[in-house]
Formats: C-alpha cells, sequence, structure tokens
C-alpha cells in the first residue's frame, strides 16, 4: 500500500492531481470490440474490483474531510474508472 501512495504523492506533486494511482490511455484491441468492452474483460479491472492490488482506503483530499477514493485516470470517456474505497 505504501507503493501505491507514493504514486500518488508523485502524482500530487508533478500534477496537482491527489489520489491519482496511474493514468490509463486509450485501450486497443483488434476486432469490433470497444474499450469499455476491452475494459470489464481485463485483468487489471478484476485486480482492482476483487482487492488484489492492496489499495489505500480512501482518505480526505488536502484541505477537507470528507473521504475521497484513491482512483485511475482514464483518457477514454467510455471507461467506467474503478476506485479504491470500502
Amino acid at each position: 500500500m505504501d507503493d501505491w501512495k507514493r504514486i500518488a504523492e508523485g502524482f500530487m506533486e508533478k500534477w496537482n492531481f491527489p489520489h491519482a494511482l496511474g493514468a490509463l490511455d486509450d485501450i486497443g484491441g483488434r476486432g469490433a470490440a470497444s474499450d469499455a468492452q476491452l475494459w470489464n474483460a481485463s485483468d487489471l479491472k478484476s485486480a482492482i474490483e476483487d482487492g488484489d492490488l492492496d489499495l489505500p482506503d480512501a482518505e480526505p483530499l488536502p484541505h477537507d474531510t470528507e473521504d475521497i477514493p484513491y482512483f485511475y485516470i482514464g483518457k477514454c470517456t467510455t471507461l467506467k474508472m474503478v476506485r479504491s474505497g470500502k
């Protein structure tokens, strides 16, 4: 979990974007499958949903008190982002 927080701190320091665990570019594949279909069938999505990645629990953003989940930034508008938090 400390590794994830270091990644999030890096996004905050470089891009002023809190709680980001990574950035995903468009997902590509063959044929007529959409990005959303490929994401829904991806190992990453399954690992996040199954809790296999030991993501940090939701915490407040800087200067706030409400818990906000950590998340991945996605470029594709059809990509439903899976966030940490319980």
